[in-house]
């Protein structure tokens, strides 16, 4: 596959999760479309587009409302801003976009697993197919069920059986249902080679198809979504199961002793998002954008930080992260994760750059970390901060503009599954040797030593998620973690103390943040 997003030619398609109770038929054949098997293609590279599209959404939803972001100090987005103050509306743009773009990736893959029997198609990539779209609407169903909780669960693109009059479908159901799609895709889905050996007749997808569902993200997929089902309860028997779906891919990865060897966790963390390097095998799952002039990108630099590294932009981006967050991870101690996962040269209007530190010299001098975070005065205006750190993550300085940033979102690597094991493991043997192991491959990439021994079960799990919370720093996981463990509200009110909240409302009343239905849903859904 030379290009995974190919336009789309079916015109129900394209009109993607409308809500409306309507034929759309008229000029196409399902038929006698899908009878080309070069058509089928298509319909499978559609759902990704799908998912390229819903991305930034998902991810804009999930960051904003946590307890380490912060808006701009201009307030440059009025809508983040009420969200930050605790003001949540079923009518806000964030949710409903989010709501429908995944709802618009579900009915695309439905449309494809009604159509396929039409075509004729070598078995095993007629199954490939399928399990391609499976894994697509169950880590759709995934993001809604976190979201929104009980959502409509909706298995077909038929319009004549009243898909869009669905009714809630209770989490519980919904778990079943999409952790039956992602065993069906780990069942069918082709491999990425990274030099293992598989059976003969196993399908292997070639260099170019990185951005494809493989067997390993269905296995790595399960395992969230089990971590997710387990929740906050510690005799749940979900983590058991997250337990062992995280155990057998490490396994197949060679273990949790090689990861770094293996190269299962990169050697460069900027490059999980940057270049050609973000095609490498930690990404087991991740959305890749194009920096064309054609505004291919995922616009997510425009609205975190500064899409080159030098701008004249005082207040790069709507968001950032709270100086409170950068001195707990941080300050006073060498993390590649800090090195090249946030902003570390700045240049305000008047043409005087700030460095938090130098980016390069950080790199090299292990030891060397600022003490005193990101709070230099800017400019010639004494009151003016450049208030940090920003995120740089996604940033791109070939870019021809900030919405043409060609940084993938990586929706799932290897790190986040040797986290899940070790949280699985801990709450099943507390603190074992196996948990200790995973939790310690991800710290040596950062290179900043194993962690401390002798924990007690609360102080490991309390250790792994705020682990978490250090490597996956705006990568869409903060919200899902606040929300299983549920402490939403507790963080929310304990971040009330950073200078940045000096004159916000903290205060929440819930420890799980679900999002109201969208106005849209409720008033085209006659079932709600």
């Amino acid at each position: 596959m030379k290009k995974i997003f190919a336009t789309l030619l079916c015109p129900v398609l394209l009109a993607g999760c409308s809500f409306l109770d309507e034929e759309n038929y008229t000029e196409f054949d399902s038929g006698t479309f899908f009878k080309d098997p070069k058509n089928v293609e298509y319909v499978v590279n559609g759902c990704y587009d799908q998912l390229q599209q819903v991305a930034p959404a998902l991810h804009v939803h999930t960051e904003i409302p946590t307890d380490y972001v912060c808006v701009s100090p201009n307030k440059q987005n009025a809508s983040e801003t009420l969200w930050h103050n605790g003001v949540f509306s079923y009518n806000d743009s964030y949710p409903t976009n989010t709501w429908e773009r995944l709802y618009s990736l579900i009915y695309n893959c439905n449309y494809l697993i009604d159509n396929i029997g039409q075509a004729t198609l070598d078995e095993q990539l007629r199954n490939r197919y399928v399990a391609e779209a499976r894994f697509l609407r169950g880590w759709a169903y995934l993001m809604l069920t976190n979201l929104f909780r009980d959502v409509p669960l909706r298995t077909t693109s038929a319009y004549k059986n009243a898909m869009y009059d669905e009714p809630l479908t209770s989490q519980e159901k919904i778990y079943d249902f999409l952790i039956e799609d992602l065993e069906y895709a780990e069942a069918h889905l082709y491999e990425f080679s990274f030099g293992r050996s598989f059976p003969e007749g196993t399908g292997i997808y070639d260099d170019g198809e990185r951005m494809r569902a493989s067997v390993d993200a269905a296995i790595g997929m399960q395992a969230l979504a089990y971590l997710y089902r387990a929740g906050n309860d510690s005799s749940s028997p979900w983590w058991e199961k997250a337990r062992d779906k995280a155990a057998q891919l490490i396994e197949r990865c060679g273990g949790a002793g090689a990861a770094l060897s293996s190269g299962w966790l990169a050697d460069s963390y900027y490059g999980l998002f940057h270049g050609t390097t973000r095609y490498g095998q930690e990404n087991l799952f991740a959305v890749y954008y194009s920096n064309s002039a054609k505004g291919e990108g995922s616009n997510i630099a425009n609205n975190w930080a500064i899409y080159t590294r030098y701008s004249k932009a005082v207040n790069a981006g709507f968001r950032r992260f709270t100086n409170q967050w950068y001195q707990k991870h941080f300050a006073g101690h060498y993390d590649k994760r800090n090195a090249e996962g946030l902003m570390h040269e700045i240049q305000n209007n008047a043409g005087a750059k700030f460095i938090f530190p130098d980016l390069t010299n950080f790199t090299i001098d292990v030891g060397v970390a600022p003490g005193e975070g990101y709070t230099n005065p800017i400019g010639s205006n004494p009151t003016a901060k450049a208030y940090g750190p920003w995120l740089s993550k996604y940033n791109d300085e070939n870019a021809p503009s900030s919405g043409c940033c060609e940084t993938g979102l990586v929706l799932l690597r290897y790190a986040d599954v040797l986290l899940i094991f070790a949280e699985a493991e801990n709450e099943l043997s507390p603190a074992s040797v196996a948990a200790y192991e995973a939790l310690n491959a991800v710290r040596a990439r950062a290179g900043v030593g194993d962690a401390p021994a002798g924990m007690d079960q609360a102080a490991f799990r309390t250790f792994v998620l705020e682990e978490r919370e250090r490597e996956f720093f705006g990568e869409s996981k903060r919200l899902f973690d606040l929300n299983r463990r549920e402490m939403y509200g507790t963080k929310i009110r304990e971040s009330a103390t950073a200078t940045e909240y000096a004159n916000v409302n903290r205060e929440r009343n819930y420890e799980v943040k679900w999002f109201d239905i969208p106005k849209v849903e409720v008033d085209a859904n006659r079932a709600l």
